[in-house]
């Protein structure tokens, strides 16, 4: 069995992967500002996080790594409503335009599919900590 440390790695690998997907996908559109944000902080929290699992020895890692601040910001993040912010954005912008609704319902769809991805990699990567007990 791998190491909790390990494991933590390559959980960290999956939610570095999936904010980048977020991140090119609402790269430089003003109505998805939020969506590329959040991306942002997570890869941030990433950084700190990837730097700090690399000074910690696997004997204490969780318990070390359960208190760093950044898990926790990691976990307030993941309790978002990113999608829910954006409906209500898109509603206000397009009322009336049908075929712009369906558009922005079809983008909302995607920017869901990689919101979910990567809310779904930080719930394992917390539960990999919290498991370690």
């Amino acid at each position: 069995m791998k190491s909790v440390k390990k494991r933590f790695k390559l959980s960290l690998t999956a939610v570095e992967q999936s904010a980048a997907r977020l991140g090119l996908l609402s790269e430089q559109l003003g109505l998805l500002d939020d969506a590329e944000q959040l991306a942002r902080k997570v890869l941030n929290i990433c950084v700190i996080l990837r730097a700090r699992a690399s000074e910690l020895h696997k004997i204490d890692f969780a318990e070390r790594m359960r208190q760093e601040v950044a898990i926790a910001e990691l976990d307030e993040l993941a309790d978002g409503d990113l999608i829910g912010v954006l409906e209500k954005r898109f509603s206000e912008v397009c009322p009336e335009e049908v075929a712009l609704q369906k558009f922005m319902g079809q983008l909302l769809d995607k920017l869901e599919a990689c919101y979910a991805a990567m809310i779904e990699n930080i719930q394992r990567l917390l539960a990999v900590l919290a498991q370690a007990d």
